[in-house]
């Protein structure tokens, strides 16, 4: 009995359909993990709106602050509330605290452009001593709501200091643990104190935002004018732009 072998256009024949098949089923691959990545990041979010109220709860109602007079970052501020979040996997030492990696971080890898010329690849676990390495990759604070370190001096806020809750911003998808937002550098660059218009979006039409109420949603790109930080970030009457 004669056995039945491929001839060679049948073999080539093969090799395109699964070709062709393989070209049909990746974009819905692809868009498929962006969701997933989104409801992460999501979820991720909400973690960090429940550590700041949590904070609030034990520090006379006071937000968490971008940065402390003593120069601790608000991811170290929460991260008694939440070890585990606010740990970058592939560091040997668990005490050490970092910025949550937001999952779609992953296509930043090597982007992240820094006030030095470098660029941050904030996956590739590194030396602690360099400290982008935890700072970057995930979310951003509002430095409005309290920064007494580097060039800027906020006050802290009290969450009934506040006016529009549901309007402020707290965090944000973003390449540096905080906004500095000076001119339109940090606001639409793609450097390390940016936001992180591009994470979910190829278009850079949106990102992942935390409000003081605790609330999590869509915040759509538009222009940094007067009006637009007046309305999103500054968090009371009185206070300096």
């Amino acid at each position: 009995m004669n056995k039945r072998v491929f001839t060679l256009i049948e073999l080539l024949v093969v090799i395109a359909i699964i070709a062709i098949l393989a070209s049909m089923l990746l974009p819905s691959l692809n868009k498929a993990r962006a969701t997933a990545w989104k409801a992460a990041c999501i979820n991720i979010s909400k973690q960090i709106g429940i550590c700041d109220t949590l904070y609030a709860n034990d520090y006379n109602d006071y937000l968490t602050a971008a940065i402390m007079e003593d120069g601790s970052p608000w991811y170290k501020l929460m991260k008694p509330y939440a070890n585990d979040l606010f740990y970058r996997k592939g560091y040997k030492d668990k005490s050490k605290e970092a910025v949550p990696m937001c999952p779609a971080s992953e296509r930043e890898q090597g982007k992240i452009i820094t006030s030095h010329g470098g660029s941050i690849s904030p996956w590739t676990p590194m030396d602690l001593s360099w400290e982008y390495t935890f700072q970057c990759g995930g979310y951003m604070r509002s430095y409005m709501l309290g920064c007494k370190g580097y060039t800027e001096y906020y006050p802290y806020v009290k969450r009934n200091q506040v006016r529009q809750p549901s309007k402020k911003i707290t965090t944000m998808d973003g390449y540096y643990f905080y906004c500095m937002f000076n001119g339109q550098t940090g606001w639409e660059d793609q450097v390390s104190g940016s936001v992180a218009w591009s994470r979910h979006d190829n278009r850079g039409t949106y990102v992942n935002a935390q409000f003081v109420d605790g609330h999590v949603a869509n915040f759509a790109f538009q222009p940094r004018t007067t009006d637009m930080y007046n309305t999103f970030f500054k968090p009371m009457e009185t206070g300096t732009l």
